[in-house]
């Protein structure tokens, strides 16, 4: 089998080998993917603000060289309870009672929140490139009064100039998620930030192994956001990228998924 050399090829052959499933919970659908043996340890990988597991492709095809991969697009949620219900509800689809949670940016939010749901379904944490929540209640009334469009244009401004450095495909393959949001996705992604800034800030009682991985030069997260992540999680593992900004698992994608599977090994040995 001739595997592809471009991006663009490595996506086509991704969405061909690994079709989304579908599941429906309290009425919504939800779109994952599955990927890597199933005898594998388990990932639930959670990926940024954008919710389309396909955008992660990269990561998912080598971290399921190993293990058994769930990720799963952000169907547009009222509320954490929700958002994590479902990821529950995925998690008892494929018949997976423990996973390492992998969760990058918007994602480390989720992961945290899931963490705090339900402890007892994390094996471990791996925490990419995102912060903690500071116990405020966050005003996003103004969700509602911003056009479609303009909700489109912020998060584009926000984002794109995380993947300055990055290939130009993508930039492509932003450009081209980023325009299928609805404006129902944004709003939802503005409103689950807002409640996950709003949990406790003290550190989860739980004691299981976490990673956290990051940048000394990330534009969105700063030297003090990752000290309060940190204080957050005393005694993790840190593991930090030079030059990546906020796109390690892009600019370096072996580097970033040979950290989170030595991390998984290790934890198969104790």
């Amino acid at each position: 089998m001739t595997i592809p050399t471009s991006l663009e090829g490595r996506l086509q052959t991704f969405q061909a080998d690994f079709p989304p499933r579908e599941i429906t919970v309290a009425e919504r659908p939800w779109r994952y993917v599955v990927a890597g043996p199933r005898e594998g340890p388990p990932i639930l990988l959670l990926g940024g603000v954008l919710g389309r597991a396909e955008f992660a492709f990269e990561q998912i095809g080598l971290l399921a060289r190993e293990c058994f991969v769930l990720a799963s697009d952000y169907p547009a949620v009222d509320s954490l309870g929700e958002l994590t219900s479902g990821l529950l509800a995925l998690l008892h689809c494929e018949g997976v009672r423990c996973a390492h949670v992998v969760g990058g940016s918007f994602g480390g939010f989720m992961a945290q929140a899931l963490l705090a749901r339900a402890p007892e379904r994390v094996a471990s944490l791996v925490l990419s490139h995102t912060g903690a929540p500071d116990g405020r209640r966050h005003r996003v009334g103004w969700v509602d009064l911003i056009p479609g469009p303009m909700l489109r244009g912020l998060l584009r401004v926000r984002l794109g100039r995380t993947l300055r450095a990055a290939d130009p495909f993508w930039r492509d393959l932003f450009e081209r998620v980023i325009s299928s949001l609805s404006r129902a996705d944004i709003a939802s992604r503005v409103r689950l930030q807002a409640e996950f800034g709003a949990l406790p800030v003290a550190p989860p009682s739980w004691a299981g192994p976490v990673l956290l991985l990051a940048a000394a030069d990330d534009p969105l997260l700063g030297s003090a956001a990752q000290a309060t992540l940190a204080a957050r999680f005393p005694g993790a593992e840190r593991h930090t990228f030079a030059g990546t900004g906020h796109a390690a698992a892009l600019l370096q994608p072996e580097a970033y998924a040979n950290a989170v599977l030595t991390f998984v090994r290790r934890q198969a040995t104790v």
